[in-house]
């Protein structure tokens, strides 16, 4: 059985990057700001860099995130907080 797998009515098995000693390691490439779990349109798995003046996300490939600044998909700006602000 691989580490991804599971058994029948138990969670999903974590992916080695989702474990939490090493997801508090993982850093945006560019600005070393938090990363957080997002969706790709398609429904792939990625991760957000948290920094709000720097809004992209790195994908995770079969498994591994691919955490190079050329790879990075824009994500569309914050919302503010209020109108006028």
């Amino acid at each position: 059985m691989s580490a991804s797998s599971s058994l029948p009515g138990e969670p999903p098995a974590l992916q080695p990057w989702q474990e939490p000693w090493l997801r508090g390691l993982l850093r945006c490439p560019v600005d070393r700001a938090e990363l957080t779990d997002a969706t790709a349109p398609d429904g792939a798995v990625e991760l957000a860099c948290a920094d709000p003046g720097h809004r992209v996300a790195y994908p995770v490939r079969d498994g591994v995130p691919a955490l190079l600044a050329d790879d990075a998909r824009p994500l569309a700006p914050a919302a503010t907080g209020g109108a006028g602000r």
